[in-house]
């Protein structure tokens, strides 16, 4: 039997005779072609998958799982005798955690894997007289090639993620437009003060409300000055500031140095 399988944009074919066996690559199959999307877009895949997902947001949340999976290595083994009686399948339900050993062969019959043995996170299947006993569960033996995979599929995404995470907060720490950048300065008549403020090219700024000085910064139209964050938009030669909290509170800055 010629099997296509379909992975992205392109197909692949494999000869398989064994009923059994063909479940078993079909499965793994649909699997690797989950993974290629997931590696190929992370965030498309995230979203696709959960709707309302926050890619950004869940990236320390990912890191958090990839550290705490190595530990399942050291959890305890146990052992399952599972047999194909008059060249039949059977299936023996254990929770294997993808981690199975052919300890001994019991049949006259030869057990290869993925031929006439193999095996799933819920349990151990046998076919075509194939007969022994399996080590199955955790270790000290380190990480089961299914586990390494599924490591590797997170490690990716959160690599990925991150990277694409670094070029956005990169990029929102330079927007900040010409007009905004240089000395200004204003009557904050909510506060009662005159205020000055001087805003860097990178977004940083300092300023003078009275005799009180503050910090802050600028990430596109939103401006952070002390304990007040602002919604700016230019107006002439200068800018107007609306709190976000209280649309009434308004200050008109106008240019008195600086720029581009």
């Amino acid at each position: 039997m010629l099997v296509l399988v379909r992975f992205g944009n392109s197909r692949t074919g494999f000869r398989e005779e064994n009923p059994s066996a063909l479940r078993h690559h079909l499965h793994w199959a649909t699997a690797a072609e989950t993974l290629w999307y997931a590696f190929s877009s992370p965030q498309s895949f995230m979203e696709d998958h959960m709707p309302g997902f926050n890619f950004q947001r869940a990236l320390s949340a990912t890191m958090c799982v990839v550290l705490a999976v190595g530990p399942l290595a050291a959890q305890a083994q146990s052992t399952i005798r599972c047999e194909s009686e008059s060249y039949r399948y059977r299936y023996c339900p254990i929770r294997t955690d993808s981690r199975v050993n052919l300890i001994q062969q019991l049949s006259k019959t030869g057990c290869r894997e993925n031929r006439t043995w193999g095996y799933d996170r819920g349990g151990v299947w046998v076919d075509q007289g194939c007969a022994a006993e399996f080590r199955v569960g955790g270790g000290g033996g380190g990480l089961s090639h299914g586990e390494k995979t599924a490591l590797g599929a997170i490690a990716g995404i959160a690599i990925l993620g991150a990277i694409a995470n670094s070029k956005n907060n990169s990029s929102q720490q330079g927007d900040v437009s010409s007009w905004a950048v240089g000395n200004f300065s204003g009557y904050d008549s909510y506060e009662g003060s005159n205020v000055q403020v001087n805003i860097l090219p990178g977004g940083n700024l300092s300023g003078y409300a009275g005799n009180n000085s503050f910090s802050g910064y600028v990430r596109g139209n939103r401006m952070e000055a002390g304990r007040h964050v602002f919604y700016i938009s230019r107006q002439g030669n200068g800018f107007e500031a609306v709190d976000d909290r209280d649309s009434s509170h308004r200050v008109i800055f106008q240019r008195t140095g600086g720029g581009y």
